[in-house]
Order: C-alpha cells, then structure tokens, then sequence
C-alpha cells in the first residue's frame, strides 16, 4: 500500500472517529419514554440481528418535539454526511488493494458500499417522512451492508487459510516478523493510540478533555505536546532505522570483507559503573533521603555479574591454552584443565534466525511508518476530542481550528514525513558534511560500516537517560509548563528509547559469551528480559512501604489528636444553635423541625469531586443559574453549611468532601478546580512513567525541583501519589490543611460535617475508614482481638476498621493531611499506587502492613457507611426527639440521606438506598405514649409536607454534552456540562415525568433538599 492508500486509510479511521463522537452524542439524549437511540445503534452492526424500526420513529418524534433543545435531526444530516464520504474512502482503499489480488471480495465490498449508498439515503428521507414508510427499508439496508462486509471478511480469511496456497501466510509471516523486530517503534504507539483514539467513557475521555483545555488558556500546553510527539517520532524513527540496519548486515553485509563485530563484553562493566556513578552521585548531590543499598546492588549486579561471566569467557575461547596454571596445585590445575576443555565444547555463538532479502523491506517500512503515525495519532487525538465540543456549539471557531489542526496533522503527516525520509536518503548518499550528513548516514541502513550506528546508538542512549533523570527530578514544573500529554510523551519517549538504543548498541555484536552457555544460547541480549529479571529480584529485598509509603508526620508519645465519638459529636451538633430551622404548626403547638444532613458521596474520578463540591456549595448558599455561580449567601441563607452531621465517601466523591470540609462554606467547587487542573495528574504520570520505575528497580531517589516542598528537613523520596498531593497542597489550600483538627469535637460548620472516608486494604479485603470520629469500641471480653482484622463484633461497623484510631500513633501512621486523606480514598490504578501503612507495634499487638487502594473496591457509594454508622447515630435522634414531644415547642431532628452521583446512568443501590429511606421515616424518628401519640402524628404529617422524601439521589442527567471524564483533570467544557446538569437537579421532583426516573421510585432532587433547608 503507497501513500495514497495510507491516506485513504487514515481519512477512514478520522471519519470513524467523528462518527462515534456524533453517534455518542446522538445517545445522550433520551426520547420521550427515556430510551436512548444513538445513530450507531440504528445503523450499526447490531442490526443484522435487531430488525426493530421503534428507534426511527423516537428519533423524528425527538427532531419534530419543541421540549428538545438539540437539533438530532441536524446532526443525522452531518452523521449521513460524513458516512457518504466514508463509503468512497473505504471503498477507494479496497480497490487498491483487493483490485489485482482479490475480485471477488472487492465485488462483495461494492455491494457492501451500495447497501450503505443506500442505507443514507433513506436516513436522509426519513426525517421529513413518515417512519413507517421508510423505516422498514432503512433496517433491512443496514443488515445487508454488514452481511456483505461480514462476507468480506469471511472471503478473506478462506483465501488466507487455504490449503496449498500458503503465499498469503508467507506474506503476513513476513510482516509479523518485521513488526516483531520493530516492537520498540510499535510499543510506544500503543498507549496514545488507547488513550487518544480509541472511543470509550471513564477513563478513555480524560485524553480528550485534557486537549480540550488547550483551547481554553493551556495553548502552550498544546504546542509543548506537539514538540513532545515530534521528538517521540524522531525517537522512533532512528529505533526502526537501527533496526533495519542491522537486518541489512545480517543479509548483506557481513562476510569475509567485513567480519561481524566482537560482542560489547566492556559494555556490562561500563554500565555498572554509570549505575553506581549516577545513582550514588545524584543522592549525594542533590542530598535526597532514600537510597536503596539493595536495590542498587541487585540493580548494578545483574551486568556486572554478565560481565564477570563473559570476560573469562572470551578469554578462554580465544585462546585455550594461554592460561599460566603451573604455580597450582596439582588437583585444581588438573580440575581447571577439564573446564577449560569442556568450555571450547559446549560454550559456542549460537546461530541466529536465517532472514533474508525479503524480510529488510518490510522491517524498514514498518519502522518508518510507525514513525509517521505518531504524528497520525496525534492528529487523530485533536479530532475525537473536537468533534463533540463543533457539534454542540458550531460557531466555536477556535474548536474548528483544532478540529481542522488535526485533520491536517493526521493527512499531512504522511506528505511531510515523505519529504523527511527522501531527505535522509539524499543526504546520506551524498554524504554531505556537518552534523546533518553524519546523522543521515547514521540512520541510513546498509550504508558503509556499523560503526557510526554503533556510536549514534551510544549518543541517543546517553541522551535518553539523561532526559530520563532531569524530567524525572522536575515533575511538577514539566507538568505545569508543559502539560500532562507533553510530559508523558517525553517520558516514554526517554524510556523506551533507552531500552531500543541499548538493544540497537548491543545487536551488532550480538550476545556476550555469558548467554552461550547450554541452556540459554542466545544469539542477541536479551535486554527487556534483564530488566524485567532484575525488577523482579529487586522487589524481593523489601521496602514496599518505603517506596509508596502514606505520607505522614510522625506524633509524639502523647498519640495522635484527640477525635470526637460520634455520641459526644451529635451531642455538640444538636447543642449548636447554626443549622437551619423550619418552623410548622402541629396539634396547635410551633414546631421546629431540624434537619440533620447526612450525605454519601460516591466515587468517580475528578467528576465526582467536582460534583460533590459543587452540590456542597449549594447547600451552604451558593445560587446556581444559567448565568452561572452566583455569590455565597449569609446569615440564614447560609445555615445549610452547619446543617449536616456527617459525611462519608469514596474515591472522587471523597476528594469533593475534603475539599467541601476545608474550604471556606461556598468555596469547595473552586477548590475542586484548583486541583482539576494539568500540574497533578502530569507529576503523577512522571511518577509512573520514570520515578518509580526507577527508584523501583534501582533504588534510587530522584529529587522533586522546581516544584512544592517535598518536606522541611530537605530533599527525600516522594512518589507518584505523594507528588499529586504535594500539587493540591500547593493549588489549595483546605488540602495543606491537618486532617485532624483540634476543635475539642465542635461542629465543624462545613456543609460536610464529619468526615468518614472510606479507603480499602488489599491486604485484608476489609473497609478502612480515615475518619475525623472516633469509632472504636470497647473490646467485647468475649472476643479475642486480631489486630489489623475487620470481622470481630466490636469494630466499627461490618468488614471495617478504624484506620487512624488503629494505626495512628508513635512508630505507626503519623498526622496526615486533608490531601493525603483525600488520596488514601481514591489510589486508583494505574496513576496512583497502593498506599503502604507499615507493620508497627501497637497497644493491641503488631500491626500487620497494610496496602491501601480506592475505598470504591469495598463500598463506593458512601451510603454503606452512612447506614452502617446508624446505630451509632441514629439511637440519639429518638431520645432526643421523645423528650422534645413533651414540651410546649419541640424542636425535632429530621434526618435526611443525600446520595450524590456524578455518573450518566440514572441506576441506584436499591438495597442501600431502602435502608437509608427506613431510617428516615416518621416512626423512626421517636418513641410515642399516649400522651405524645397525637402530637406525634401531627408533627409527622407536617414532615411529610416540608420533607416529603427522606432519601434524595442527586444524579447527573442525561442529555448530550462533551462527557466529563473519570480521571484527574477537567475542562471548562466538562464543568459547564456539569454545571447545567446540576441545574436541572435543582427542580422539585415531579413523579409524573417520564424521564425522571427517580422521582418515580420515590426518591427526591436536590431541589427537594433545598426546599427543606430553606423552605
């Protein structure tokens, strides 16, 4: 396939990729029955077994309906639009193909192009039409595209696995090989090929929605990421060059003219000593706290042992019997004569895999056009991330700048890197002067002698790990002037270009004498093999907690600060004269009902902080329109943020309390903000990337510069998480706050209250609350204690621990921060790694080690916590309210659940949620004699009209908008999609509506709970 069949190939999978994003929007809005119909669903592949023609008629109800604000019939016409230009790129790329090597499957895509021609062109007609009449023909279209592409399939792999015709197996044996000898160009694709082009929600819209930013005040974020994949390309392409080149020798090149080199022996001890140099010079240099004797040792041993191995080795087979062994003893010399004769024998260069002519085209190309698609990808990457944001608002002109940026990219990059290539060529055979001509020879296969590939490989092996060190030692600062997206393109790039220069410095000599002997005889270092085995028996020396220890500060003998029980808590909640009141008329008496919040955040990346924030700051006063974020209220209007008595969460929903508890009331979602923004996640990804990898196998810590303080006694080792928390410290500051605050167990008056996070121990499978209560409890003498365990009858609530009140105190965990509290909740991977909270002695025994992950693996809807703790709670409220029904003017505590959801889909946990709403029923909220009964019944039917709800759900609705992603970072396309979703929350529930799904199971909206706080 020439260039015109790439960029035919490259046009279809553009196409392909606006397509989705159309087609997702297209299944963000429901229909009036609260279905969703998005055009792949109609057209898609799912037809050929689905003949239903329901979702035409839902679609031109939605197109002719006024409640609709969103054209879905224009954006058919310009998803029909698009797919017609698809049909004649994939029917134009399989002519050029299949023409001369395959009739019979391109007639059968002919058929499948007329099929699709037509399949249009009643999509076109069916908006205008009745759906009857054309529906029916549209569904049977569509089942005949894909039954003949389905054939062409079919066709092709008959031909591919026919019996005595194996030219076709031959030819793909062919390019597997070379793709295989190609891996370190392959390899770094593969990650920005998922993350930037692969359509999928969560985790696979964070790419998009970082370069969404770009077009929003990051712009030089944006052309850092351009550079950054300009080098990756560059990287790639001598990688492949030096791949071909050395294929070249093995076919053309070496015979008795030119000798195959000697194996790099020296090599091995040089790299010990660089290992040793740099790692014991940086931790000297740079005075960071940390290093790993072991892990250094194991690390340098591995080559030095390789070296040890084939230097006497070589000697040996050089020259047998050379060796001086008169001055031995008898015995030993007899004994080292038998192993100098056995080693001739049995130690020899294996024989490499015959290749031949046919294989070094192929293996040139792939390496050249693995170059080229980084630059495709990176095109592609702006179109998917641009296509939903013109579509949604046509006149955002510098979103079609982008979106053509990419399209441009993607096409151009195949003319542009053509002109490179040729260049290169030209230069090296002319073997022009100047550092140019020499690198055109260097990364021309075939072209003289090895040696200048060999010192090229050195020069780029040099500099990959110098890039490796410094954008490893300024992780923040890469990631707040060069963005997320730049800082791990570099990052890979310096990694795996180490890895392909030390294969391509080592291959042409090919393995030392140490990996002739029986058993192993290979005929190349297997470097990647080496690496992984030294990683491996690094991991075995220890010190896990060390690495991803929970960052902490040690306490004193006294212990850690004192927390609240959560009796003694309420007690000084319902003594505070703060939250809000709602007066009634009941039996004749002024009623005052009081509402306790109790809210469960549930887990969801940086979209649910932001979700959890902001419904925070709704409580607490804050207005919300469509103008946007109003100003914070005061006096009354404000006593929502001392109206909640506690609050528990998981992952993102947790990050949104943290914020909400320590931020000023109104002031959360800003926090939120803070922190969404490129710094963090891009310190975490050069933790993940270089950081940890290296500290990891080498036992060497890198130093944190041009960034937060990583400590007040200097430089020490910080790893991927603690560097995401240092970031929030740095952007917010409620997060550089003390998790613990000594406020002798007064209400906190934040719209959060108390705070219960929920964390989750790998190492046991129990819940771990980090909690600002105390919720241990008194050993029952009946149980034996296992310490670090979560199934006694006195822990805190089922499978849970208390972890502060566990593994807080002198020699175990320290102090933490609101970040570092934050962060023990949502260590997802793969960004953030397992928190280790060390074994340590404790009053109830040792502790054993615990690894700490996303509190979402054991509950993350936060409701598990807040039903569970109700006996805790919940028996204060009766007593309270049974003595206020006895006075001339009660004043009753009324317990409302708010769960807070930040995901599309309007599902719930119905077993959580029922036992929320029995909690919070009228007759659970006293305990009535006859003196009482009547009062009660009274006060009840007032609660029943102010709070007609007990449980309300504040979920994200669903309408088409650019898809906030379960990550670490968010645009301003991604929070005003979020804004306008929470203000449709804020409308009292209707029941009635068919597309409120919730209300109709009786659970209320936010506008409910704002009603009740501030009627």
């Amino acid at each position: 396939m020439d260039r015109t069949g790439a960029v035919l190939a490259t046009l279809g999978a553009l196409l392909l990729v606006a397509l989705t994003e159309i087609s997702r929007l297209s299944g963000q809005q429901l229909d009036l029955e609260a279905r969703s119909w998005s055009f792949e669903s109609l057209m898609g592949a799912a037809r050929l077994l689905d003949r239903n023609t329901e979702g035409w008629a839902a679609l031109r109800a939605l197109d002719q309906s006024p409640e609709v604000p969103f054209p879905v019939g224009g954006w058919l016409t310009a998803y029909v639009s698009l797919d017609l230009v698809l049909i004649v790129t994939y029917y134009a790329l399989a002519y050029r193909v299949l023409a001369t090597r395959h009739r019979p499957a391109l007639r059968l895509a002919g058929l499948a192009a007329l099929a699709d021609l037509v399949e249009n062109a009643l999509a076109a007609v069916a908006r205008p039409l009745a759906p009857g009449a054309t529906a029916p023909w549209l569904v049977a279209a569509s089942a005949l595209k894909w039954l003949f592409l389905v054939l062409v399939v079919l066709v092709l792999l008959r031909r591919l696995l026919a019996f005595g015709d194996d030219s076709w197996r031959r030819v793909l044996r062919r390019w597997g090989r070379a793709v295989y000898t190609q891996r370190f160009s392959v390899l770094p694709l593969l990650p920005l090929v998922v993350l930037a082009v692969v359509p999928g929600p969560d985790m696979l819209d964070q790419l998009p929605d970082i370069q969404r930013r770009w077009v929003q005040g990051d712009l030089g974020h944006g052309l850092a990421a351009g550079v950054a994949l300009a080098i990756l390309a560059a990287s790639v392409l001598a990688a492949g060059r030096m791949g071909a080149d050395y294929t070249w020798w093995r076919v053309e090149g070496w015979g008795p003219d030119h000798p195959r080199p000697e194996p790099l022996v020296g090599f091995w001890f040089i790299a010990t000593g660089v290992i040793l140099v740099l790692g014991l010079g940086m931790t000297w240099a740079t005075g960071t706290a940390g290093l790993s004797v072991p892990r250094m040792a194991i690390f340098a041993g591995v080559p030095l042992l390789v070296g040890l191995l084939s230097a006497p080795l070589r000697a040996v087979l050089r020259n047998p019997g050379a060796w001086p062994w008169r001055w031995l003893p008898g015995g030993v010399r007899r004994l080292l004569v038998r192993a100098l004769a056995w080693v001739p024998a049995h130690v020899r260069p294996p024989d490499g895999r015959v290749l031949t002519r046919d294989h070094l085209g192929p293996i040139w190309l792939v390496g050249d056009v693995m170059a080229t698609l980084v630059i495709v990808v990176g095109g592609a990457g702006l179109v998917r991330s641009f296509t939903a944001v013109v579509v949604l608002d046509p006149g955002h002109v510098v979103a079609w700048l982008a979106l053509a940026t990419g399209v441009v990219a993607a096409l151009g990059a195949w003319w542009g890197t053509e002109w490179v290539y040729r260049w290169l060529d030209r230069a090296a055979a002319q073997e022009r002067p100047g550092w140019r001509g020499w690198w055109a020879v260097a990364l021309r296969p075939g072209h003289g002698s090895s040696r200048r590939q060999v010192v090229g490989a050195t020069v780029l092996h040099a500099v990959s790990i110098a890039g490796l060190l410094v954008v490893g030692s300024v992780p923040a600062w890469a990631a707040a002037n060069l963005g997320v997206i730049a800082c791990f393109v570099l990052a890979v790039t310096c990694l795996t270009g180490m890895v392909a220069t030390a294969i391509a410095l080592l291959q042409y000599g090919g393995s030392p004498p140490a990996f002739w002997l029986p058993g192993l005889r290979l005929s190349t270092v297997p470097v990647v093999s080496l690496l992984l085995v030294t990683f491996l028996i690094a991991s075995t020396s220890g010190g896990d907690a060390r690495i991803h220890g929970v960052r902490s500060t040690p306490v004193s003998a006294g212990g850690m600060t004192p927390r609240p029980s959560v009796e003694d808590a309420l007690a000084a909640w319902l003594a505070s004269p703060d939250p809000c009141r709602v007066e009634v008329q009941a039996a004749g008496r002024t009623v005052t009902l009081r509402p306790m919040l109790l809210l469960a955040a549930e887990g969801g990346g940086v979209r649910a902080a932001y979700w959890t924030a902001s419904i925070l700051d709704l409580v607490s006063g804050r207005s919300l329109d469509t103008s946007g974020w109003g100003v914070q209220a005061t006096g009354e209007g404000a006593c929502g943020a001392a109206s909640t008595f506690l609050s528990g969460g998981a992952s993102g929903g947790a990050v949104g309390l943290v914020a909400g508890r320590f931020a000023e009331p109104g002031g959360a979602r800003e926090e939120v903000v803070r922190i969404a923004g490129p710094a963090a996640l891009g310190s975490g990804v050069v933790g993940l990337v270089i950081r940890d990898l290296v500290y990891g196998g080498a036992g060497v810590p890198l130093p944190v510069y041009g960034g937060p303080d990583p400590g007040p006694d200097g430089q020490r080792w910080v790893d991927r998480a603690g560097l995401m928390e240092l970031v929030w410290q740095d952007r917010a500051a409620g997060f550089d706050q003390p998790f613990l605050a000594d406020d002798a167990g007064r209400p906190p008056g934040r719209p959060t209250g108390h705070l219960v996070l929920t964390s989750t121990s790998m190492t046991t499978g129990c819940r771990m609350f980090v909690s600002q209560l105390d919720l241990l409890r008194e050993p029952l003498p009946v149980v034996s204690r296992t310490p670090g365990q979560c199934n006694e009858l006195d822990r805190p609530a089922a499978n849970s621990v208390d972890l502060l009140g566990t593994h807080g105190g002198p020699g175990c965990l320290g102090e933490i921060t609101a970040a570092t509290a934050g962060m023990l909740t949502a260590r997802f991977p793969y960004v953030t790694p397992s928190g280790v909270v060390d074994a340590c002695e404790s009053p109830a025994g040792r502790l054993p080690r615990q690894q700490l992950v996303d509190g979402g693996y054991t509950e993350n809807t936060g409701l598990g916590t807040v039903v569970d703790l109700a006996p805790r709670w919940h028996t204060a409220v009766p007593e309270h309210n049974t003595r206020q029904l006895s006075l001339p003017e009660p004043e009753i505590v009324v317990p409302p659940v708010g769960n807070q959801r930040a995901g599309f889909a309007q599902a719930d946990t119905p077993a959580l949620l029922q036992r929320a709403a029995a909690l919070t029923t009228a007759d659970q909220l006293w305990v009535t004699d006859e003196g009482t009964a009547a009062v009660a019944e009274a006060v009840a039917a007032e609660i029943d009209r102010v709070r007609p709800r007990g449980v309300v759900v504040v979920h994200q609705s669903t309408f088409p908008a650019v898809t906030a992603p379960l990550g670490s970072v968010l645009s301003r396309d991604s929070m005003t999609s979020l804004d306008e979703a929470l203000a449709r929350q804020l409308e009292r529930c209707d029941p009635a509506a068919p597309q409120n799904v919730l209300c109709r199971r009786g659970f209320g909206s936010l506008g409910d709970a704002l009603a009740f706080l501030r009627p």
